[in-house]
């Protein structure tokens, strides 16, 4: 590859948390063994931008790492990712904007990248693929979280959440199948997804939906505290978090 490779996501380095932030932090560094890699992210400590509608005005921060250049879109929350943020509609806007961003930010550069990978939860795959048209480059999604479906499922529970909320995201989750390719890290996620579509009635190449296994990493795993006297035994289940090693390098096998 000589062309450089297009990472977008808001969970980056200093703006990551939890399973997403180690996800693209480790995808980027694999990424970056076979070319040039570009990340388009978010700057957390950012101005209030918003509220802007003319996003080719925001001024975005860049800094080059060797053959890593990270572009960041100011932005005023410091959870810009979070599927259960205090406020779901400032939430949705933070999330679209960016996205909406992302896409006019690409559209013009398009075809300097070899490939483009997005990973976020539901706005950025759906967004970006049905802005991005026609296109000649490749588009990977990775869509971390169904989260209509788990509203939906926490609706069912006596957890309410607004239904027009879960309309938003669902309707972003099912145009996430424009892309290429749409990778979920459990054969389960990816079985949800294409039952997802099917009830929705949404067409789609199953050939399109990828699965790239998680694992539990041990260097993840910290040290076992000393056992408090008089406690009970607690087990804890660790799912889908990745193996830098194994399953990066599948996910590229997956898509040479």
């Amino acid at each position: 590859m000589t062309k450089p490779i297009l990472v977008v996501a808001q969970q980056f380095r200093e703006s990551a948390s939890g399973g997403g932030g180690i996800y693209v932090t480790e995808l980027v560094e694999q990424y970056r063994k076979l070319a040039p890699v570009a990340v388009l992210s978010v700057d957390v400590a950012g101005a209030p931008y918003q509220r802007r509608e003319t996003f080719y005005e925001v001024p975005l921060h860049m800094y080059q790492e060797g053959n890593l250049t990270v572009w960041r879109y100011p932005i005023t929350t410091t959870r810009p990712h979070s599927a259960f943020h205090p406020d779901p509609e400032q939430n949705f806007r933070q999330q679209t904007n960016f996205a909406r961003f992302a896409a006019l930010w690409i559209a013009p550069q398009t075809n300097a990248f070899s490939f483009i990978h997005l990973h976020d939860h539901f706005a950025l795959p759906g967004i970006v693929t049905s802005s991005l048209k026609p296109r000649t480059v490749p588009i990977i999604s990775t869509i971390h979280a169904l989260e209509s479906e788990i509203w939906r499922s926490l609706n069912e529970r006596g957890i309410r959440y607004d239904p027009g909320q879960i309309e938003k995201r669902r309707a972003l989750e099912l145009a996430a199948i424009a892309s290429d390719f749409v990778t979920f890290t459990s054969p389960l996620a990816a079985h949800h997804y294409e039952t997802f579509l099917h009830n929705w009635q949404v067409p789609f190449d199953a050939a399109k939906i990828k699965v790239v296994p998680g694992a539990v990493n041990p260097a993840y795993i910290l040290p076992k505290p000393p056992r408090r006297p008089n406690r009970a035994k607690t087990t804890v289940l660790a799912l889908g978090r990745f193996d830098p090693v194994k399953n990066f390098e599948l996910l590229i096998d997956v898509f040479r």
